[in-house]
């Protein structure tokens, strides 16, 4: 019957949401001359219940009151103002740590042996409260610490509330208890609470590849006319190049130069005017008759992936399960030059040189359009962290009872990145008379996306190396999973590249890791 009036009365306690008030100081008690040395006698193997009053004395126990003082004796008369305080006066020789009612803002780390039990009446004196409370608001996270707990232990009459977190990393779940090696440490009549995990923090997306048009654009392919009356007239070599190929302003390739135009020259020796293209004064010619190709799309990038399941437990923590990165897209290829017209054009071979008359060149090949830029990739999204209450490891036979162990809402995943578009290709100059047409630089590469951190995990009990004991009606629940990310999508010049959704996290009252 009294555990289960114990474990109402709990319930009641921690649905109850008016906080613990300050305890005044204690008023009277022993003094620190009769804590009667280091000797302690021997104390119950474990303590679940408040201690009959005439163990509630220096001998047995160190005192902590929210309105005792850092300096402190520990005595009843000059309790110390921090329990974790009194956990260090307590070790050696071993004694209790007894803790009045009140609001203690700070993170323990128990020892093996030094049983710490809160819930005293310190109003009038130090009076054992059968369903009083002592409550630890903890600045970090994890709130306790239990690490090689190899002697009877008791931690009892608290209510332990951890942080949300709001970290990222290791600091992005609260967890309410640790415990490593502990297997003789019981937890009674009170409770261990969790609060959020943080969600994870989203990648970030690029701007945009930008390319520079005009740069990048081939030049324009050209017909030349001279007005000649002499043999010799109208050899202009520079006329006689191609448009010169457009030039990247990111490293990607630069198109083709244009061909080299054929030019009209008189034969003096027979008084007519012949066709030539041009081979002293070439400049990257493309051979007359071959046709110009376009430049080809630059490679994607490598694709990050979007994680699907929870991240890693470990003995200390928990490892969030994060996207990882894409890579950028490669650059395009330059479009190559258009062919020359070997062609002539008004004037006919063989007609005489000494007819006054306008003369042309054939037709210059254009350049073709330099490479596209590659879209770059972003940074993948954090997983979201977990709220677990009490994450346990090589702690077999670890009791909680009659007590509380929840866990609060996880935190959601962060979404990657879809990275920035490429840019297409630079433009083909334009198409003189006769001569074949350029091509335009190939797009750049579509970026690798980078994925989405999975949801965290709500977790009442984690534990490895052994099942905890749950007994006198204690609870252990899980709070909300962390939700995953959607998938989304974007498209370039009619293609679609996917970011992949990722996973939300569990929700488990008891998991095994």
């Amino acid at each position: 019957m009294r555990k289960s009036f114990l474990f109402v009365a709990l319930l009641s306690a921690v649905g109850c949401s008016t906080p613990f008030g300050e305890a005044p100081a204690p008023d009277g008690g022993a003094s620190s001359a009769d804590a009667g040395g280091d000797a302690t006698p021997e104390q119950p193997a474990v303590v679940t219940q408040p201690p009959a009053n005439d163990e509630l004395n220096e001998t047995y126990g160190v005192f902590v009151s929210f309105a005792g003082t850092p300096n402190g004796d520990g005595t009843r008369a000059k309790p110390l103002s921090s329990i974790q305080a009194g956990i260090e006066k307590a070790t050696p020789p071993g004694k209790r740590v007894y803790v009045c009612k009140g609001t203690y803002k700070e993170t323990l780390t128990l020892q093996s042996g030094i049983s710490v039990i809160g819930g005293y009446d310190c109003t009038v004196g130090w009076v054992a409260d059968q369903n009083g409370r002592s409550r630890i608001e903890s600045p970090t996270s994890p709130a306790i610490r239990a690490n090689n707990i190899a002697i009877n232990t008791s931690f009892m009459g608290f209510d332990v509330v951890a942080p949300d977190a709001s970290g990222t990393g290791s600091n992005a779940s609260s967890i309410g208890l640790i415990a490593q090696n502990a297997s003789s440490l019981t937890v009674a009549n009170g409770s261990i609470i969790a609060g959020k995990g943080a969600d994870g923090a989203p990648g970030t997306t690029p701007a945009d590849a930008v390319i520079d048009a005009e740069m990048a654009k081939g030049g324009d392919g050209m017909v030349e006319t001279y007005d000649t009356k002499s043999w010799n007239a109208g050899i202009v070599n520079s006329d006689w190049l191609g448009g010169k190929g457009g030039q990247s302003s990111c490293g990607a390739d630069a198109g083709g130069n244009g061909g080299t135009s054929g030019v009209f020259l008189c034969d003096y020796f027979h008084n007519v005017w012949e066709y030539y293209l041009n081979q002293g004064y070439t400049y990257n010619p493309i051979p007359v008759g071959t046709p110009a190709e376009a430049g080809g799309a630059g490679l994607a990038g490598h694709d990050g992936v979007s994680a699907t399941t929870i991240g890693t437990l470990t003995a200390d923590g928990y490892v969030t399960a994060d996207g990882t990165a894409g890579s950028d897209g490669n650059p395009g290829h330059g479009g190559r030059g258009g062919t020359a017209e070997a062609t002539a054009v008004l004037v006919g071979v063989g007609q005489s040189c000494t007819v006054t008359t306008t003369l042309y060149n054939s037709g210059t090949g254009a350049g073709g359009g330099a490479g596209g830029c590659g879209g770059l990739a972003g940074t993948p999204g954090k997983g979201g962290g977990a709220s677990i209450a009490a994450l346990l490891s090589a702690s077999e036979g670890l009791t909680f009872d009659a007590a509380l162990v929840l866990a609060g809402q996880a935190g959601a995943g962060g979404k990657g990145s879809l990275g920035g578009s490429p840019t297409p290709g630079g433009a083909a100059g334009a198409t003189a008379a006769g001569a074949g047409a350029a091509q335009p630089g190939g797009p750049g590469g579509l970026p690798g996306v980078s994925g989405s951190g999975a949801g965290g995990p709500s977790i009442g009990v984690a534990y490895t190396g052994g099942k905890p004991n749950l007994i006198n009606g204690t609870i252990a629940k899980a709070g909300g999973f962390g939700a995953g990310v959607a998938g989304d999508s974007n498209t370039f010049q009619d293609v679609t590249w996917i970011l992949p959704a990722s996973d939300p996290g569990i929700a488990e009252d008891m998991h095994e890791f």
